[in-house]
């Protein structure tokens, strides 16, 4: 169950996610921030406009209830990938040419020995390719420890942190409770006054299986992974008058994409009982036409048509399986059923 404690429209969370925003840009680790926290940003980026106002000043107005629309939470999902690294990539193309060359002359010079000189050569060409996996797979460890190693170091900027607040008015401070690979818990305080009775969970995720073991996201296809974190954007929530905050987001349809996903089957195929995640998503198409800023749902159905490729191993052989879930494209449609009486 998700604590609604943590919203963008309070300043002391929002000035948290702007030092974080910008310290895991400075590391050049890919980044975004996923689930509940996207919701928020677009949803404050579609309200604003809509209103000609600042989120500011929609708070403090009482024109709209603003946390029927920003959903608080407890938690901030980070979805993470490699850092580009110019010299893993040059080791890896080197080998990988290597490989090709080496493979070359044994397929010419297989052709010119005995049936008992092929034994040995077959031999030899096998502990070669082994040689070289082995190698690639060095380069791709250190790669993953180096990139471990920038994010480690970029949270831990954050276990006693103090930062003006964004209208500096008031001194922010964090303190970390909890360190972990893949799970940290903060708590945040006014001038050292620390609650904590409302911590704060941060959750890092490294591939699409990590985001949702439980729900049907993990049956998308592993393309979109890295594909969400390309397409990621620098969305800009104008928090007050004269005071701009840039928050890297997942897109909103790739937004969509995943809450159709996470969405519980509805009994019977009905429509009419929707949970959470189609309500988010609901909410996203909703509010992103009356901004004038419709969602492409032409990007929605291309994710959404990407099918996940398995590796099968059966009697030591190895047969890659392309699976095919008809549910996703079935809650698409209910979904655009539902959009469509909004």
């Amino acid at each position: 169950m998700v604590n609604q404690w943590f919203s963008i429209s309070d300043e002391r969370f929002l000035t948290f996610l702007s030092g974080l925003n910008n310290s895991l840009a400075k590391s050049e680790v890919p980044y975004m921030f996923a689930g509940g926290i996207a919701h928020q940003v677009h949803m404050a980026r579609y309200l604003c406009s809509i209103h000609g106002a600042t989120l500011e000043e929609l708070a403090k107005s009482g024109e709209i209830h603003l946390p029927n629309h920003i959903k608080a939470t407890d938690n901030v999902d980070i979805a993470l990938g490699l850092i580009a690294d110019k010299n893993y990539s040059a080791a890896v193309k080197a080998l990988e040419e290597k490989n090709e060359e080496a493979a070359r002359k044994y397929k010419n010079a297989i052709k010119m020995l005995k049936p008992n000189q092929r034994i040995e050569a077959e031999k030899r060409e096998a502990m070669r390719k082994e040689e070289i996996k082995n190698e690639i797979n060095k380069l791709k460890l250190d790669r993953d420890y180096q990139t471990d190693k920038r994010i480690r170091e970029t949270l831990d900027e954050y276990k006693v942190k103090a930062l003006d607040s964004l209208t500096q008015k008031e001194i922010i401070t964090i303190k970390q409770t909890r360190e972990g690979h893949s799970r940290r818990v903060y708590t945040l305080g006014v001038f050292e006054e620390q609650n904590d009775e409302q911590p704060l969970t941060i959750k890092l995720y490294h591939k699409i299986e990590d985001v949702a073991k439980n729900g049907h996201l993990k049956e998308l296809s592993e393309e979109l992974y890295p594909k969400f974190l390309f397409e990621a954007q620098n969305i800009v929530i104008h928090y007050a008058p004269g005071l701009d905050i840039s928050l890297k987001v997942m897109r909103p349809e790739d937004l969509v994409t995943t809450k159709i996903s996470l969405w519980s089957k509805p009994t019977n195929g009905s429509p009419d009982a929707p949970n959470r995640h189609v309500n988010d998503a609901l909410d996203i198409l909703n509010y992103s036409k009356k901004s004038g800023n419709p969602v492409n749902y032409e990007i929605i159905e291309e994710n959404l048509c990407k099918k996940r490729t398995i590796v099968s191993r059966a009697n030591s052989k190895e047969e890659e399986i392309t699976l095919d879930n008809p549910i996703l494209r079935e809650h698409y449609a209910l979904l655009r059923q539902l959009a469509d009486t909004l």
